[in-house]
């Protein structure tokens, strides 16, 4: 250590800073451990129930006192240990000096005395200064050690104290919060808290008669309490509360008249009087609810008086409320709400429907955006909430559906009927009203253009269900084989939004020049059942006029009768009747011939058009329009009108001639039927005829056609394509087997025996159709090849065989009506003979020979009429094209000149 450079004066601070210090320490380790027995001393003395106490101001006071004695301590040792001279005489024992030495080196560190020399005197400090080169703490001397061992037991103290003190102060916070917090205000410690007033719960109160009363009491820091009440018309009551926890509880079961009532306190403390009021129940039952539904659901206005049960309303449904309650209300309302599981009601998100009140009325009207369950909320004018009021109202709304349609006919795609009137059936329906249906039509070319659309518009009148047959007429569409007419159906409900549907778009193909010559002899054997039917029902109706001719004529056979007036004006009345359902239904039946004469006409129209009428074909149609013209043409119309005008005033003998007459309408129209239906069976087979052996000719072609491809590169295809043809080829098998079949019934014996030859050879085409697809699959194209064009001769041969039979039938038909026409000229020729010598007779006859002369003409009029009939039956089995015309025509003049005859 490098030795320091002494002074006196240096070491003399030192040694004084030193005791300073430890004196400092020595005070402020002091001041701390009065402090902390000052906690811990108010901590003993702590009172937790806040009551008046004089230990903290006493704890204050001891702290105090024991701060002013230690400080003035301080100051006396602080003087007496830091004197000058002390440290001197300190420093001298500890150093082993005479007494005084330190002095003098201080007094001449300060300043030398007169006289004295300056060298020695420094020497001699100097000296001095060595001899005190010893620790600080060592030349201190006793006082400093003294302090030493003060200080270590003062801070001991405090260092015991103080974690004492945290530690209380942890384990117990409200105890040292209570002790601590008394230190810094002693005085209010000692004098105590002011008690609070009384808190009275809950005060003036109106509240349901007969309900009860919970009076509480705040009454803190005291024991007890006083109630006294009073009720109108009773005496003065008191009832003392013991006070727990600073609370006092009173409970009167049932208030039912007026009552004062106020609390009191030992200390004096006292509330004011209260006053309690009961009042009757609010009670709301009497609601109307009335359901206002949207027009377009077409349903009643409904009303609810009470409970209302469970709604099922539509959307846009208003719903009005009216009711009274049994006083003023002040709230009216519907809140939705929602149930749990448990059935507790809980609020749920919307707004409540607020009503407007009246005194004690209320009403109002909503529309519900929402369903669920609607609670009714109800309170008086004081905010009380009814007693009894209705249950919850429970809603469910339904939303408009969409409407649906369907086209049920037809239901796939198809090929249009040869009139191209396709009838449609459409189904829709709606929860509510179908407003209007929309059929949308459009064509396609065979190239694929479409066209625009065309729509047919039908109101509906608000139908819930819809059964619809609108007709689609696309006759004036020009429609050409490969075209397709693509069509749906659009409904739209009668909802203000107007909801729309949609059907599955479907599609009409116009058929091929082949399909279509199929279709006109299928369509001439429906013509045929058509007939056939209205010549049964034309049998039928004649019978019946026949026998209302009979009952007519009833009265004349019995002589002895003698009918009154009356009589004869029923029967004439009877027969008046019958003569005008017997003309209603005979111009129906001539309409319907009619209708189907049309028919024909368009059918013609629509096969020119498409290219596929032949001439045999279009002949027959314009024969058959002819002959239903004749039918029911414009000369049986004006018979019919005849007879109706005759009817307007008509005496018995005149009813019975208009029977007669219009049972001979109604057996000649029978026959004329019969004749055309002879006619459409023999057209029918005719196209028959010509269709099938137009099929046979095409699928002769395709066969040859597919041997070729065959032969070049046999394949899976190329055997399903043979498959198609083979089946094809079976289905005109049965095609010519129905035919067979139809001309044997037409008594065309040898043209059913050709058409079983060509059916022969149609099927030897399927057989070898099929073997050609079985070599294809195995690959043999050689083989398949031959089979191919073995089927393809065989069908040719098959398609030549129709042909011939179809001749043959012809020519024995011209041979027949050659015949025929040669038999009844001769018959012609003798009943003109005996029509001349009849006529010579009748010249200047008398009755009886008159009358013999009649019937003899009348037998040559029947005669005339089986010569026509045979003529007429040949000419439709020749089928010459109209020569039998200008024979029929002669043979009416001749039927026409011997009525006169008779007549």
């Amino acid at each position: 250590m490098t030795p320091r450079a002494l002074s006196v004066e240096a070491v003399h601070a030192d040694v004084r800073r030193l005791l300073d210090g430890r004196l400092r320490r020595v005070a402020g380790s002091g001041a701390v451990v009065v402090l902390a027995w000052g906690l811990l001393l108010a901590w003993l003395g702590a009172r937790l129930d806040g009551s008046a106490s004089s230990w903290p101001l006493a704890v204050d006071l001891l702290m105090v006192g024991a701060l002013g004695v230690g400080f003035w301590a301080f100051r006396r040792v602080r003087a007496r240990t830091l004197d000058s001279a002390a440290i001197a005489r300190g420093m001298e024992r500890a150093a082993g000096l005479p007494d005084g030495l330190v002095r003098s080196g201080l007094e001449l560190g300060r300043g030398l005395p007169s006289g004295v020399s300056s060298s020695l005197a420094g020497m001699g400090v100097r000296r001095l200064a060595a001899r005190l080169d010893a620790p600080v703490e060592t030349l201190a001397g006793a006082a400093g050690r003294d302090l030493a061992i003060l200080l270590r037991r003062v801070a001991g103290a405090a260092v015991v104290l103080v974690p004492l003190v945290a530690a209380l102060a942890v384990l117990s916070p409200d105890r040292a919060r209570a002790g601590w917090s008394g230190l810094l205000s002693p005085v209010s410690t000692w004098r105590g808290p002011s008690l609070p007033p009384l808190e009275v719960s809950p005060g003036d109160v109106e509240l349901v008669r007969g309900a009860p009363l919970e009076i509480r009491v705040g009454a803190a820091a005291r024991d007890s309490v006083t109630l006294r009440w009073q009720s109108a018309g009773d005496v003065a009551r008191t009832r003392a509360l013991p006070v727990v926890d600073g609370v006092a509880n009173h409970r009167f079961d049932a208030v039912t008249a007026d009552m004062v009532y106020r609390l009191e306190a030992p200390d004096g403390a006292r509330s004011e009087d209260f006053t309690v009021t009961p009042r009757d129940p609010l009670f709301v039952s009497d609601v109307q609810v009335r359901l206002l539904f949207p027009p377009h659901t077409g349903r009643l206005e409904e009303e609810y008086r009470g409970d209302v049960p469970s709604l099922r309303i539509p959307v846009g449904t208003r719903i009005l409320v009216e009711g009274h309650g049994s006083r003023p209300l002040g709230s009216a309302s519907l809140t939705p709400v929602s149930v749990d599981s448990l059935g507790v009601e809980s609020a749920r998100a919307g707004e409540p429907v607020e009503f407007a009140l009246d005194g004690a009325g209320f009403s109002g009207g909503w529309a519900p955006r929402r369903g669920g369950v609607w609670s009714w909320s109800f309170t008086d004018a004081n905010g009380e909430a009814a007693e009894l009021r209705p249950g919850p109202l429970e809603l469910a709304l339904i939303p408009d559906g969409a409407p649906t349609v369907a086209i049920t006919f037809p239901s796939a795609d198809t090929l249009l009927p040869l009139n191209l009137r396709q009838p449609l059936v459409v189904q829709a329906s709606d929860d509510y009203g179908v407003a209007w249906m929309e059929l949308v039509a459009w064509r396609v070319t065979a190239l694929g253009e479409a066209r625009e659309p065309v729509t047919q518009r039908l109101d509906l009148g608000d139908s819930r269900v819809v059964l619809a047959r609108p007709l689609m007429d696309l006759s004036s569409w020009g429609l050409l084989p490969g075209d397709e007419v693509r069509y749906f159906v659009r409904v739209v409900d009668n909802a203000p939004a107007g909801q729309e549907a949609r059907s599955v778009e479907h599609v009409l193909r116009m058929p091929e020049a082949s399909a279509l010559q199929r279709e006109a002899q299928n369509r001439l054997d429906q013509a045929a059942e058509e007939l056939a039917a209205l010549a049964e029902e034309t049998r039928r109706s004649a019978e019946e006029t026949r026998e209302l001719e009979q009952r007519a004529r009833a009265p004349d056979r019995s002589a002895d009768e003698t009918p009154t007036r009356s009589g004869d004006e029923s029967v004439a009345f009877e027969e008046r009747e019958g003569l005008d359902a017997a003309l209603e239904e005979q111009r129906e039946r001539a309409a319907q011939v009619d209708s189907l004469r049309r028919e024909l006409g368009q059918m013609s129209e629509t096969l020119s058009e498409a290219g596929a009428q032949d001439e045999g074909l279009r002949r027959d149609l314009a024969d058959l329009q002819d002959l239903l013209e004749e039918l029911a043409g414009p000369e049986m119309e004006a018979r019919l009108d005849e007879l109706a005008e005759r009817m307007s005033d008509l005496d018995r003998r005149e009813a019975q001639e208009a029977l007669d007459d219009l049972a001979s309408e109604e057996e000649q129209f029978r026959e004329r039927l019969e004749e055309a239906l002879e006619r459409m069976r023999r057209a029918a087979a005719q196209q028959d005829f010509r269709s099938t052996t137009q099929e046979a000719e095409e699928l002769a072609e395709q066969e040859r056609a597919l041997a070729e491809a065959m032969q070049e590169e046999p394949s899976g295809e190329r055997a399903e394509q043979q498959d198609a043809l083979q089946a094809e080829a079976e289905a005109m098998d049965e095609s010519m087997e129905a035919l067979a079949e139809r001309l044997r019934e037409l008594g065309e014996d040898q043209a059913a025996d050709g058409v079983e030859q060509a059916r022969a050879e149609a099927q030897a085409a399927a057989q070898s159709m099929s073997e050609a697809a079985q070599s294809a699959r195995s690959g043999e194209a050689q083989q398949a090849g031959e089979q191919g064009q073995q089927a393809a001769s065989a069908m040719d041969e098959a398609a030549r065989e129709m042909m011939e039979a179809q001749q043959r039938m012809m020519q024995e038909r011209a041979q027949a009506f050659q015949q025929a026409l040669e038999q009844t000229s001769q018959d012609a020729l003798s009943l003109a003979r005996r029509q001349a010598e009849i006529r010579e007779a009748m010249q200047g006859a008398n009755p009886e020979a008159m009358a013999e002369l009649r019937g003899q003409a009348a037998g040559l009029g029947e005669g005339a009429r089986t010569m026509a009939e045979n003529l007429s039956i040949a000419a439709e089995a020749a089928q010459a094209g109209g020569g039998e015309r200008p024979v029929s025509e002669a043979l009416g003049q001749a039927m026409a000149s011997l009525e006169q005859v008779v007549s």
